[in-house]
């Protein structure tokens, strides 16, 4: 049996998503399979090298920074950078 290590459970997801870097100018496709408000577990079609930090995109949902925690094979698990409030 394997121990839980992350505050908060993720939810299965199944959205389109894209991993963003270079400034905007580089993007990767990808899968995200599992989403909570801290962080995501993304897969990708192909082993892919990703940055990491980057910015991941999800039709209909907010912009998110992201940091790579993991990246085994064409799986990585992401945490997410608390969001800044502006006025």
């Amino acid at each position: 049996m394997s121990v839980e290590r992350r505050s908060e459970v993720r939810a299965h997801a199944m959205l389109r998503g894209k991993v963003v870097f270079n400034g905007g100018y580089c993007a990767v496709d990808c899968t995200v399979l599992d989403l909570s408000p801290s962080g995501a577990r993304l897969q990708f079609s192909d082993w892919t090298r990703v940055p990491e930090r980057f910015e991941l995109r999800v039709p209909y949902g907010p912009r998110r920074k992201a940091t790579l925690v993991f990246l085994k094979g064409s799986t990585a698990g992401v945490r997410f950078e608390p969001e800044t409030r502006g006025r």
